[in-house]
């Protein structure tokens, strides 16, 4: 009995204990969340903000709101909308942690004498309040603040402070335009080692591609493409604003820009001037426009691109439905007839397996390099390929050193390709041809 009476007062006792110490807890929690939003020193609707002044240890700027949204008094800047409105929300209902000093005798006390801020709100009927942040407080968690015009000195928490405190580059818009590789027009790029122009074929309302149209007419290895081309120049931003009204162009390189980038989507389009690479950074601008950016190298790597990098290795490559017959005029002399259930070699049926493998030998072939003031020999391989639609495309290779062999369309040549791979495929043909 005794023993059953000590422990049911051992567990009276226990929960006393955590009642009081629950009471304790939630009391000073109150107390804390209290004193943190316990004062307001000012308060406004923040749709009738006409103006933010800010003038700041590392930056000054006045925030103007206009009809198309919020921008900066006497400058084209960008600003990133969410941004600004962010900060008006701010004095909606501007809280301080404590009173200080009631009446304050001494500014330099507090810091007010050389302010780490000074704000002004004004609102659209000419109303409005100053407010000044002052130095740290013990603790370093806050600043001094008072209002311009009350002596009355507050504590302030850091949070509450920091928008007051930024640079203007926060708010500025660092993106240029917010648009995926797949939305691309047409690109240009000059300055580098080769003048590149891309540019969408096939468009329609839904998708289409992008095909290299510079140095040469060709397809694109789209894949490696978009990653090593596109999605960089989707991605341009300003990693630095560095001047907005620079006078003198020459500082930054930029008063014979080394390059000029192009870009054109969704019925807009961009053209940014870019400089010489100057301690591993670039300065661009946008033309037309004075501010002044910056980003490092690898954010402009595509410039200097090699095009012969990213575009189809296949020399010609039909589609063979399209066509009505293959001549190889020399050294073969094999006219191959292709229709719907009609495959002849001279004249004689034969396969399609047998005509397939002619046409897969003959395009296959693949181009290793350009022909640019290459001196080539006569010609050793003629083709002539006829349409469906009686267009006939005349191919040819001619010998460069023996080991290459430049290669023709229509009698013009921009690359060559491996002069063994044209000996296998016209003795792989040759074999074919003898069945």
């Amino acid at each position: 009995m005794k023993r059953g009476m000590f422990v049911l007062l051992l567990v009276l006792l226990l929960i006393l204990v955590c009642v009081y110490f629950f009471v304790d807890y939630f009391t000073n929690l109150n107390v804390l969340v209290h004193n943190v939003d316990t004062i307001s020193v000012y308060s406004c609707d923040t749709m009738l903000i006409k103006s933010i002044e800010v003038n700041n240890e590392t930056d000054s700027y006045i925030f103007v709101k206009t009809e198309d949204g919020w921008n900066v008094e006497d400058a084209n800047i960008r600003l990133v909308q969410s941004r600004v409105i962010g900060f008006t929300y701010d004095f909606d209902n501007l809280l301080c942690d404590t009173v200080v000093e009631p009446h304050m005798d001494d500014p330099a006390k507090y810091g007010f004498d050389n302010a780490r801020a000074r704000l002004k709100v004004t609102l659209n009927d000419g109303s409005g309040e100053e407010f000044i942040l002052g130095g740290k407080i013990p603790g370093n968690n806050g600043y001094y603040f008072k209002v311009a015009d009350d002596d009355t000195v507050y504590s302030i928490l850091n949070f509450r402070a920091e928008n007051m405190l930024r640079k203007l580059s926060y708010y500025r818009e660092g993106s240029f335009y917010l648009i995926s590789p797949d939305d691309f027009d047409r690109i240009v790029i000059t300055g580098g080692e080769r003048d590149i122009e891309i540019a969408a074929e096939g468009l329609d309302e839904d998708s289409h591609s992008l095909r290299l149209k510079r140095p040469f007419d060709r397809e694109i290895y789209y894949m490696e493409f978009t990653d090593k081309v596109l999605k960089p120049i989707a991605g341009i931003r300003v990693y630095d604003f560095v001047e907005d009204d620079p006078g003198d162009l020459a500082k930054y390189f930029l008063d014979q820009p080394q390059y000029s980038l192009t870009v054109e989507a969704i019925q807009h389009s961009w053209t940014f001037l870019i400089s010489e690479m100057v301690d591993d950074i670039y300065y661009f601008k946008e033309k037309d426009k004075n501010s002044i950016y910056s980003a490092p190298a690898d954010a402009f790597e595509f410039l200097n691109m090699n095009p012969f990098d990213y575009m189809d290795r296949y020399f010609y490559l039909p589609n063979m439905s399209d066509l009505k017959e293959i001549w190889i005029k020399t050294p073969l002399d094999v006219k191959i007839g292709i229709a719907p259930n009609d495959y002849k070699i001279n004249g004689e049926p034969v396969e399609k397996n047998d005509v397939v493998a002619i046409f897969q030998r003959l395009f296959d072939l693949k181009i290793t390099g350009e022909t640019d003031k290459i001196v080539y020999n006569g010609g050793y391989v003629e083709v002539e390929v006829t349409y469906n639609d009686g267009r006939v495309d005349k191919l040819s290779f001619k010998d460069i050193d023996g080991l290459d062999a430049a290669a023709f369309l229509n009698g013009e040549t921009q690359f060559y390709l491996p002069k063994k791979d044209i000996d296998d495929a016209l003795k792989q043909i040759e074999a074919i041809t003898q069945k």
